[in-house]
């Protein structure tokens, strides 16, 4: 599958339209079985994300956290960061690095 985007449209907001791609496609995949009655993907749906650094936010994690999909994006080097929107973000984040 590929999926394309308007250029100037960033990672981490290009991300959820492949997401919904990506769905769309193990939907498309648990309506066909094989002959011995098994699915060709998880019959649990999409449930992870692997991404590298260049689709890490806060934000990105924070969503996809509340939709119970578990992140492994790579973190850029950054700063430590601090204030209302970190600790917001704090849950998500740690989780995800945590798994990466």
């Amino acid at each position: 599958m590929v999926t394309t985007h308007v250029s100037g449209t960033g990672d981490t907001e290009s991300i959820i339209e492949t997401l919904l791609a990506a769905g769309e496609a193990i939907a498309e995949q648990l309506a066909e079985t094989t002959p011995r009655g098994t699915y060709a993907v998880n019959d649990s749906g999409l449930e992870e994300l692997v991404a590298d650094k260049g689709y890490h936010s806060n934000e990105l994690a924070r969503k996809l956290a509340k939709w119970g999909i578990r992140t492994y994006i790579a973190e850029p080097e950054l700063g430590l960061a601090h204030g209302k929107a970190e600790r917001q973000n704090k849950a998500a984040v740690n989780a995800n690095r945590r798994r990466i």
